[in-house]
């Protein structure tokens, strides 16, 4: 959607580091598994529809997923509800900041 503003990574790390924005991680469990930026909150796609009763309509958001195609979809959704939302540009693959690749004990 041509309606998502999008952030660039060194953008969104600045902004991630103040406090001053969540992260929300919009890929697969098993890709949220594997790896992930520090902080971020996973809602799948699939399942934001469901979910965004979860997220807090005051707090700014940075959606991210594996190239920025899934994020992009799912700032379009959360901007059509009133949210605060940028779409991480390139997603994480782009992210040359810290990934988290430790084993997640339980989702949700």
């Amino acid at each position: 959607p041509n309606m998502v503003d999008e952030i660039r990574a060194d953008e969104a790390h600045r902004l991630i580091e103040t406090g001053k924005v969540q992260l929300l991680d919009c890929r697969y469990d098993m890709e949220y598994e594997d790896s992930r930026i520090p902080g971020a909150q996973l809602i799948p796609l699939h399942e934001l529809r469901l979910k965004v009763s979860e997220l807090n309509p005051d707090t700014d958001y940075i959606v991210y997923c594996r190239s920025g195609r899934r994020s992009k979809a799912a700032a379009f959704l959360l901007h059509e509800r009133n949210f605060s939302v940028k779409s991480l540009a390139g997603g994480i693959k782009d992210w040359s900041y810290e990934i988290d690749s430790e084993p997640v004990d339980s989702l949700g």
